[in-house]
């Protein structure tokens, strides 16, 4: 079976992180992705690594986990030789993609408005900070500023400490995410109208939409969240990572049959009829109290013994992994999560990608094709859309492509 997207050709002028990770979602499930780049230099993200050799090869280990299987195109969209190039790539594709700065295409005369009389079937694409209407519309946004705006940086850490940027770049991994699922919208609404469309995808708008479950609890009930470390949302001491006598583990116990079960387990269940702890609200009053009696139980093991105590009680725990300790755990293998990238020609290296993060019984996601060098399918592409060698030559001449 084809898979999803087989059929789908993007023009991808994204650069960096987020926009490409859309694309990369696309390409994994079988969309062709013509990653149209500046013949100067290209996506800046293939020489940001202190890797010397790849730097020197422009394969970051980051580009090349965000563009496999991609193919390469330069073009100098400011050169008038690149104005019919680019109008001829946009009349066979299905899908534009693109993350500058709001108003930056329309400058170079590819706005929305001039695509779509090329072609009215295009979904045509604008991944950025902050939409493209509003104040703040055209301020930079690079992941930790939408972060620390969107309130999530405020709301994370320990209460007494500083706030804390999430652990990885989820303003842009989580907008790229966001944009692969708004193109999908787009390409199934066509499948009945005929028609393509313009889609707005804003960063800070992404992170609001994750913090679905804190907005609301504000908005209903007043009150603004606070810093509290580790502790689930619902404010459960039972819902923590908590230290053990070799390292951290995490436990949830949320019901009250759960908080039993676990206090049986530590040795504590005198506990689960204390007075100050016997119900949900009494444990959230009194956390700190109760916080340091299970600290003091899970004193007496190490992370691995209390969760195998705590898994053959039913209770859900797991010690603290590590990134090396995840990607070596056999479940990760299961899933196949890592993909070996095939090899980039002249680089000696190996690369990998991550997966989509979900399975297919038919048609799933996948890799194929190592991650492009600049330009590298330059001219095969030309000579598809129609260009001889000649012509080809002159755009090179030219310095368009």
């Amino acid at each position: 079976m084809d898979k999803p997207f087989a059929k789908v050709r993007i023009l991808d002028l994204s650069r960096m992180l987020s926009a490409p990770y859309s694309s990369h979602l696309m390409r994994l499930l079988g969309a062709e992705v013509v990653k149209v780049e500046d013949p100067d230099g290209g996506d800046p993200y293939r020489y940001m690594t202190g890797d010397k050799e790849l730097a020197e090869a422009g394969l970051s280990a980051g580009f090349m986990g965000l563009n496999p299987g991609k193919r390469s195109l330069t073009l100098d969209l400011k050169r008038p030789e690149a104005r019919p190039v680019f109008e001829r790539l946009i009349a066979g594709a299905d899908i534009l993609l693109e993350n500058f700065r709001p108003g930056a295409m329309a400058r170079l005369g590819f706005g929305y408005d001039a695509a779509a009389r090329i072609n009215p079937r295009l979904i045509y694409c604008s991944l950025s900070g902050f939409g493209q209407e509003g104040p703040s519309s055209q301020e930079p946004a690079y992941d930790g500023r939408v972060q620390a705006m969107s309130g999530l940086v405020d709301m994370t850490g320990h209460p007494d400490g500083m706030p804390v940027r999430a652990g990885l770049p989820v303003a842009d991994a989580g907008s790229g995410l966001m944009g692969a699922f708004a193109l999908a919208s787009a390409l199934y609404q066509r499948t009945h109208t005929g028609r393509g469309q313009y889609v707005d995808v804003a960063m800070l708008d992404t992170v609001l939409s994750l913090m679905n479950l804190r907005i609301c609890d504000y908005l209903v009930s007043g009150i603004a969240p606070k810093r509290i470390g580790n502790m689930a949302p619902i404010m459960n001491p039972c819902s923590d990572i908590f230290p053990t006598a070799d390292g951290a583990i995490q436990i949830s116990a949320n019901t009250d049959a759960e908080y039993a079960t676990l206090m049986e387990v530590i040795g504590r269940p005198d506990l689960t009829a204390d007075p100050r702890f016997d119900e949900f609200a009494k444990r959230q009053a009194n956390a700190a109290d109760l916080r340091a009696l299970i600290d003091e139980a899970l004193a007496g093991a190490d992370a691995a013994e209390w969760d195998r105590r705590l898994g053959a009680a039913g209770i859900s725990s797991t010690p603290v992994a590590s990134l090396p300790q995840t990607l070596a755990d056999p479940q990760v293998a299961v899933r196949g999560m890592v993909l070996p990238l095939p090899p980039v020609p002249g680089l000696d290296r190996t690369a990998v990608t991550t997966n989509a993060g979900f399975l297919m019984a038919d048609g799933g996601p996948d890799i194929d094709a190592p991650p492009p060098r600049l330009g590298a399918d330059t001219d095969a592409i030309l000579a598809e859309i129609g260009y001889d060698d000649a012509e080809i030559a002159a755009l090179r001449d030219a310095g368009a492509i």
